[in-house]
């Protein structure tokens, strides 16, 4: 138990270094990390009193962590003194309205619902393929876990995953889904007085479910932390009266919805829930690292491919389109705690088990130093504050797995490209256009400041 609490208070020193090196800024990249590796740790110690076995955490665990988070706070730090010498634009602190027409409405709802249908009939073809035959609903996603990638890579062998086409039809959805919630949360700061949320939010659950066919519940928390994302930021830089006790009351109201919805979900969407709702989110985001404690104690064999974990991103693009033969489980292998399994070992495992102790310090100080550099470039322009937010999950997912090397891929290249095309069409495809695209080119058009935003 000493070991978990040295480690918390490193951590909390951390944290507390963050806040006051970048101005107090509790959105900064560098606060945040530190924040949830903080969550990680004290669930943690909370799971000691149910599935954490995991008696104390060796030294060389402690000091991957504090050197992992010290060299992210550097890399963002270094950018922050980088771009004090950089002029700064001209900003106005206005909040505008953003209306959507009735058949842009139609046209959603039809794209959406049509999605939800085929991923349904394309998930019922493959347990009839493989001989399933209960038609209710939770078996199937179930069933369907069972075989797909996380677990198994049956469906991509056979050949009988889920239509390229209807795949992208749900990227797009979950697209469909954030521009929802960001248009949601201005409208809301901007005091639309028509309070016309109703369409929004039918779409928006439509959206849900339409990722939760098949994508599970890893989508939804992205979902959430988006939105609580927008919500913090859209309240830091609008907001009249900041009160920041009220806002964290709400935060953590919201906390409590979104664990109570993970938590219930879980049976519609064919996960069980053995544990009652504390002890099921301790684990959930408390194992990784007493289950990075045991990878460290015994290292797997290396693979052949340098960097493979790191960026596996890169390599299952380039496996895609037959460059070379990679396959890797998207799963690592399973630390078991009492009767439950955790795959999970926070973001660090990645670089240590890659690099060693060189990348521990090495790939967290090119990660702080590149997001932070996208944190400033969102601030000035909706399009990329969109985009920023719906990544934002890759720093709160360090607490559970590399996600930021990942996005080198093909796919992330793939959602950009459908972000623009969703930006284009709700916000310039219009009769009152905030830019003439055939004047200005596509370019300055997702350039373009819809709203300045306040420099925070």
């Amino acid at each position: 138990m000493i070991s978990y609490i040295i480690l918390i208070c490193l951590i909390t020193f951390l944290l507390i270094l963050s806040f006051f090196l970048f101005r107090r800024d509790y959105l900064s990249p560098s606060f945040l990390s530190c924040g949830m590796f903080d969550i990680c740790a004290i669930l943690a110690v909370i799971g000691k009193n149910s599935w954490n076995n995991e008696i104390k955490l060796s030294i060389n665990t402690i000091a991957i962590i504090i050197i992992g988070l010290s060299a992210f706070i550097l890399g963002e730090f270094l950018l922050k003194r980088y771009m004090q010498n950089k002029p700064k634009t001209d900003k106005v602190s206005q909040l505008n309205v953003i209306k959507v027409s009735t058949l842009k409405y139609v046209l959603l709802f039809t794209f959406v619902i049509t999605t939800v249908l085929l991923v349904y009939f394309e998930i019922r073809r493959i347990c009839i393929h493989y001989d399933f035959t209960s038609r209710w609903l939770p078996d199937m996603l179930s069933f369907y876990r069972q075989k797909s990638i996380l677990y198994d890579n049956i469906l991509m062998r056979d050949g009988t995953d889920i239509n390229f086409i209807v795949k992208q039809m749900q990227k797009f959805c979950s697209i469909i889904c954030c521009f929802g919630i960001f248009i949601f949360i201005n409208n809301f700061f901007a005091h639309d007085k028509r309070r016309n949320y109703v369409k929004l939010l039918a779409l928006i659950i439509l959206c849900f479910l339409a990722s939760l066919l098949s994508s599970g519940r890893a989508i939804l928390m992205q979902y959430f932390i988006f939105s609580v994302f927008l919500f913090m930021y859209y309240y830091k830089a609008y907001s009249k009266k900041k009160n920041y006790k009220k806002m964290i009351i709400y935060l953590a109201l919201f906390f409590v919805f979104i664990t109570s919805v993970f938590y219930f979900i879980a049976p519609l969407v064919g996960r069980g829930t053995r544990n009652n709702i504390v002890n099921y989110v301790s684990f959930y985001f408390g194992t990784s690292i007493p289950s990075l404690n045991r990878f460290v104690v015994n290292i797997p064999k290396h693979d052949k491919y340098i960097g493979n974990e790191t960026f596996s991103g890169v390599y299952e693009s380039l496996n895609r389109y037959n460059v070379i033969n990679y396959e890797r489980d998207s799963a690592y292998g399973w630390q078991m705690f009492g009767e439950q399994g955790s795959n999970i070992y926070t973001s660090f495992r990645s670089y240590y088990f890659d690099f060693g102790i060189i990348g521990i310090f090495v790939f967290p100080f090119i990660f702080g130093f590149l997001i932070n550099w996208f944190y400033k470039k969102a601030k000035r322009n909706y399009f990329w504050l969109i985009i920023y937010s719906y990544y934002s999950y890759i720093f709160i997912e360090q607490i559970r797995a590399e996600q930021f090397f990942r996005l080198l891929s093909s796919t992330t290249v793939s959602y950009v490209l459908y972000f623009a095309m969703v930006y284009i069409f709700l916000f310039y495809l219009t009769k009152e256009r905030y830019l003439d695209i055939k004047k200005e080119g596509i370019k300055s058009a997702l350039l373009m400041k819809i709203t300045p935003i306040e420099e925070m």
